[in-house]
């Protein structure tokens, strides 16, 4: 394995990972959202 490899596969994984870990965040944001109007509509 040559060093232009290794980088190229770092750089994949790099994308790979922030795009997982933006979706997870997003995914995760949309449901307190979702439990924070049920509360704020239970919740007069």
């Amino acid at each position: 394995m040559s060093l232009a490899y290794l980088r190229f596969y770092r750089e994949i994984a790099i994308e790979i990972a922030t795009a997982i870990f933006r979706y997870d965040i997003q995914h995760r944001l949309e449901k307190v959202l979702k439990e924070l109007k049920i509360f704020i509509w239970t919740v007069p």
